[in-house]
């Protein structure tokens, strides 16, 4: 499983720099569409593994789950970087981009904490015919949606970073990365239904918590508050009281985690061009996603090492942690003021 997830990673960024060419020589919708057929293909495949022969059946896992990857971030940067910008008005594509990126967040412990109460109820098998049935709601609403037709641009590059990396907010890149480690170590050391219930009433607190902070747009308030929490979560999850990391450790985390991956987010629209939104969009949540199945991976391979089966949580709380507060340090030190040299809008 930890080589999947890290198949997957790797997976996502495969085809990135096509993303911008395939949108504008084909219709967008289209596109994305097509790719989350793809996904579903492959996901097909894999529960379908048990049946070919053991000697293929570890590459074959690898492989797919790279197919999967890849059409998995293919469907979601043409969902984040276009079609939501499509059929947003102009200004409104700011707001358009948080909520989206808030409900891609509520789906981190909704997906999880449902899949784990379909295994409860109706059975393990149940869980796969309920992906392949998410996923093609999710293609029934794209087809709902009208999307404005645009002429394509005459100079297409069949390679390209345009809607796929910023590389004007590689710093912020890190940052987000780092972030989505410390969601997956914590996924895999916590995981149990309370976890992901609690860490959802975390993302909602953490909405409320952004009203009662304001609106500070340009400095830092919102990330250092968050990534407090965030530390002050793992600091709860290895405390020996069963209720700390049962109960406190998921809602420190869905708040910490909420506020600094929207402050982020944000921060990646300021660093970026006019016409580069949704790049930068494509960027945040590239690196949120990739650090989210890294943290899975390392968190997986711990646990199976040899003479780590006890202590294997306590490693991945502990790496967390770290990586969590040399973040905070980085952050404050330097990132802070290089983000604030350059801001764009």
């Amino acid at each position: 499983m930890g080589w999947g997830f890290l198949a997957f990673a790797v997976g996502m960024v495969l085809p990135g720099p096509f993303v911008s060419f395939l949108v504008e020589k084909y219709r967008r919708n289209v596109v994305c569409i097509r790719a989350v057929i793809v996904y579903m293909a492959a996901f097909a495949a894999i529960c379908a593994l048990n049946r070919i022969i053991p000697e293929l059946r570890t590459p074959a896992f690898i492989a797919l789950r790279m197919v999967e990857g890849g059409a998995y971030a293919f469907a979601q940067m043409v969902l984040v970087s276009t079609l939501v910008t499509d059929c947003s008005e102009a200004g409104q594509r700011t707001t358009a981009n948080y909520a989206v990126a808030w409900f891609q967040r509520l789906a981190i412990a909704l997906g999880p904490a449902a899949g784990l109460l379909m295994a409860q109820w109706l059975g393990g098998k149940v869980i796969s015919m309920g992906v392949l049935v998410a996923a093609f709601i999710s293609i029934v609403l794209i087809r709902l949606v009208n999307f404005p037709f645009r002429a394509p641009e005459i100079t297409a590059f069949h390679l390209s970073r345009d809607r796929f990396f910023l590389v004007a907010g590689q710093r912020l890149f890190l940052h987000v990365v780092i972030l989505g480690v410390c969601m997956g170590l914590l996924a895999v050391a916590l995981f149990s239904f309370s976890f992901f219930s609690l860490l959802m009433v975390g993302f909602l607190l953490a909405m409320g918590g952004e009203v009662m902070l304001g609106k500070v747009e340009k400095n830092a308030t919102k990330l250092v508050v968050g990534m407090g929490l965030l530390i002050l979560a793992f600091l709860a999850a290895a405390v020996a009281l069963p209720w700390m990391p049962k109960y406190i450790a998921p809602l420190l985390a869905g708040c910490g985690v909420g506020l600094a991956a929207a402050r982020l987010q944000i921060s990646y629209i300021h660093v970026s061009q006019h016409c580069q939104r949704g790049t930068s969009q494509s960027s945040f949540w590239l690196s949120w996603e990739m650090g989210n199945a890294v943290g899975m991976a390392f968190a997986l391979a711990v646990s199976e090492l040899d003479g780590m089966q006890q202590s294997w949580q306590g490693w991945c709380l502990g790496a967390g942690l770290v990586l969590a507060v040399a973040s905070l340090a980085w952050f404050v030190c330097s990132t802070h003021n290089w983000y604030r040299a350059h801001i764009k809008r």
